[in-house]
């Protein structure tokens, strides 16, 4: 059976992997959990590889007693094999060991402080549901095997689309020769600036609001105040920021936009500014 998420968790924190996967069924994704879905008799070890690759997500709930589960160690290791994505969700202010590092520094960080849990659940739902629509179905749905032809009627073909791509060919070529070479446009500013990290990959992400409640923020394409606006932020609206760039954040909006906003109108909600 294909699951969406494999949620991975030290049996010290239980509690809040249980939350965690009944927050995301109640959404309708399918979640794989130990020891809920190992069978009477069945081993183990066998039921985590199986339950990783059945997977389409890798939900890693992390605390200090994660960091140091050999069993966590060793099901994230599985996860990365797999090519899964891998979504930490902390609970705990620690940094990963060395060895975990390794496989979740360049993940999608999701921190959960601060209580109430509730907030920290539902912003997590919402980016399990990014996430999955992004990856697609998945290497694990049914794919359709293209029938092959047999090799006389394919060496048939052969002379015949050789022609057509010449013509096609010959067709592209005296176009080009017709078409008055056209003003090369300038160059966006955006463009002049860089391209926008992304900081979905960012471990160090933190959630912020606007500083001012009578005015929205503009996220813009680039660190400068004449960049070209990419969306507005609305007075109440939670989003990402990466480590700060001089006076300006690299943000990320709920609906994936990425760009930048001043940092003097941001107000940082998890621990601090990095």
């Amino acid at each position: 059976m294909t699951h969406d998420v494999f949620i991975s968790h030290s049996s010290h924190d239980r509690a809040v992997a249980e939350a965690a996967r009944a927050a995301l069924e109640q959404r309708g994704f399918r979640c794989w959990i130990a020891p809920r879905d190992i069978f009477p008799g069945q081993d183990y070890g066998e039921a985590i590889v199986d339950g990783i690759r059945g997977s389409r997500l890798f939900l890693l709930i992390f605390s200090s007693a994660t960091a140091d589960s050999p069993q966590v160690k060793r099901e994230v290791e599985r996860a990365a094999s797999q090519a899964l994505p891998i979504l930490p969700f902390r609970i705990a202010d620690v940094q990963p060991s060395k060895s975990l590092e390794y496989f979740i520094s360049s993940a999608h960080w999701l921190d959960a402080l601060k209580p109430p849990l509730a907030p920290h659940l539902a912003y997590l739902c919402d980016t399990v549901g990014r996430l999955l629509d992004s990856a697609g179905p998945g290497p694990l749905m049914p794919t359709v095997p293209q029938r092959a032809l047999p090799a006389r009627r394919s060496r048939f073909w052969m002379p015949i689309a050789a022609a057509a791509l010449a013509g096609v060919a010959a067709i592209v070529l005296a176009a080009a020769w017709l078409v008055q070479p056209r003003a090369a446009e300038p160059t966006p500013v955006a463009a002049r600036q860089g391209a926008v990290p992304d900081i979905s990959r960012s471990i160090f992400t933190r959630r912020a609001v606007p500083v001012r409640s009578d005015k929205p923020l503009r996220l813009r394409a680039g660190p400068a105040a004449d960049s070209a606006q990419v969306a507005v932020i609305g007075t109440d609206e939670v989003f990402r920021v990466a480590p700060r760039q001089g006076e300006w954040w690299p943000a990320q909006l709920a609906n994936g936009a990425q760009g930048y906003v001043m940092a003097r109108w941001v107000n940082v909600l998890d621990g601090g500014a990095r």
